[in-house]
């Protein structure tokens, strides 16, 4: 939080995304953690139980286990395994997502974890017939996860289901991340439909000299104006890309607006060359 701040107050949005995300997913990671004064203290007697029973178990004599395939194994079962299989993902609709999300999975006490056979796993996920409509089978897409995980990944788009009461359920895939998603079931996930870089800049620092659209910039003591093209507006910055020559020099290279550059958006008089404080 002190960084985000700190960036917004000096005017540096080149980390905007990235930090912003980041603080999402501490917020919520905050949320789960602790909850209301009752939700930490459940959550605190429910560690000290397991933390007992562990205890107990390692004065138990230890043995071996073994199975018959390799594969990744995670020490953490929740009854979903059963239900939630590659061989049902074409039966998952909006409707039963909303059904699943609001029933708890059957814990089998003698488990003692699960077996990852597969390197691809699956995101499932409820859309709008118009948000499924910007997608087709096979294509990629961004998706953006900011709860327990914060990271983007590039996942194909496996299938699109058939329209329910205006929704449709979305099956994406990956095999990247995987020791990172093990343990993850609900998620908050943003899809990334398009997007566009450049440098953020706020709106007020965009400004027209002789016909030519482009910031001031603080070099030294001096105020350089370097020329820009505006890529996309916001609310209340610019996306903007530097400007040059289709031959340029080694020294406009230099010259031109690079991420960092600390932007003047004083109101007062200024010009290309003029001492600032």
């Amino acid at each position: 939080m002190v960084d985000l701040r700190a960036s917004v107050e000096n005017g540096d949005f080149t980390r905007l995304e990235s930090q912003t995300s980041a603080f999402k997913g501490a917020v919520y990671q905050q949320v789960l953690r602790y909850g209301s004064a009752d939700e930490l203290s459940a959550a605190l007697e429910r560690i000290q139980g397991e933390i007992s029973t562990l205890s107990a178990q390692t004065a138990q004599s230890t043995g071996r286990i073994t199975v018959s395939r390799s594969g990744i194994f995670s020490g953490q079962a929740d009854g979903y395994e059963s239900v939630l299989t590659p061989e049902t993902l074409d039966s998952l609709t909006p409707s039963a997502l909303d059904e699943l999300e609001n029933r708890a999975g059957e814990v089998d006490s003698s488990a003692l974890g699960k077996l990852i056979t597969d390197s691809k796993w699956y995101f499932v996920c409820p859309l709008t017939e118009e948000e499924a409509g910007r997608l087709s089978e096979g294509s990629t897409i961004t998706a953006r996860f900011s709860r327990d995980w914060s990271g983007e990944v590039d996942m194909t788009v496996e299938r699109i289901g058939a329209p329910e009461e205006g929704r449709v359920a979305v099956i994406l895939s990956s095999t990247r991340f995987l020791s990172q998603v093990t343990l993850l079931r609900r998620q908050t996930v943003e899809l990334v439909f398009s997007q566009r870089a450049g440098i953020r800049v706020p709106a007020q620092a965009v400004r027209m000299e002789d016909g030519v659209t482009g910031v001031y910039v603080r070099v030294g003591a001096k105020a350089e104006f370097k020329p820009v093209s505006v890529l996309a507006q916001g609310e209340d910055y610019y996306l903007v890309e530097p400007v040059l020559p289709e031959s340029a020099t080694d020294t406009q290279e230099k010259k031109a607006l690079r991420a960092g550059d600390p932007v003047i958006i004083a109101s007062q008089e200024i010009w290309d060359g003029k001492v600032v404080d």
